[in-house]
C-alpha cells in the first residue's frame, strides 16, 4: 500500500466489507482523509505524452531537457508568453503565531514571476486590485488555479 491508489482502494475496501466509516478506515491504514478524497484537476495530456514516447524512443540519447526543445520546435508545448498564467495562494506562520498567505502570479511560460503580495489577510478585492496591477500592458489568454480553497479564475 505505497501509493495512494492502493490507500483509496484498501479504505474503500474496509468500507464496503465491514461497514466502517471513511475516518475509521482511514485511521486503521495510518493515511490521511485528503488522500482518499482526492480528484486529479490536470488536464488529459495523452497526445504530448505519446509524442514524447515516439521522441525517446527515436532519440533515445536525449534528455528531458532536449525532448522540451523539440517539443517547443514542433509547437506542442506553449511558447508564448502570457498565454496562460497561473495564481496561487501560499500560507505560513510566523514564530509568534499568526498567519499570513502570499499570493503568487507566474507566467507558464517563461516562468516570471508576475506579482507576489504578502499579507496577513488578502480580501476578494485586494487580489483583483493586485492583479490588475499585474497586468497593465499585458492581459494573458487564460488563468489556471489550484482547486484548493485559494481562487477561481
Amino acid at each position: 500500500m505505497v501509493t495512494p491508489e492502493g490507500k483509496r482502494k484498501a479504505v474503500a475496501h474496509l468500507v464496503e466489507s465491514y461497514g466502517v466509516s471513511e475516518r475509521r478506515a482511514c485511521k486503521a491504514i495510518g493515511c490521511c482523509r485528503m488522500t482518499i478524497r482526492y480528484r486529479t484537476i490536470r488536464a488529459d495530456d495523452a497526445a504530448l505524452r505519446q509524442r514524447m514516447r515516439a521522441i525517446a524512443e527515436v532519440r533515445r540519447r536525449f534528455g528531458y531537457r532536449r525532448l522540451h526543445v523539440l517539443l517547443k520546435r514542433e509547437g506542442i508545448w506553449s511558447t508564448t508568453p502570457n498565454d496562460c498564467w497561473s495564481v496561487d495562494f501560499v500560507s505560513d506562520q510566523l514564530t509568534d503565531g499568526r498567519r499570513f498567505r502570499i499570493l503568487t502570479v507566474v507566467d507558464e511560460c517563461t516562468r516570471e514571476c508576475l506579482a507576489l503580495v504578502a499579507d496577513t489577510s488578502l480580501s476578494g478585492s485586494r487580489v483583483a486590485r493586485e492583479l490588475d496591477w499585474a497586468s497593465p500592458c499585458r492581459t494573458p489568454s487564460s488563468k489556471t488555479s489550484t482547486a484548493g480553497y485559494g481562487m477561481n479564475c
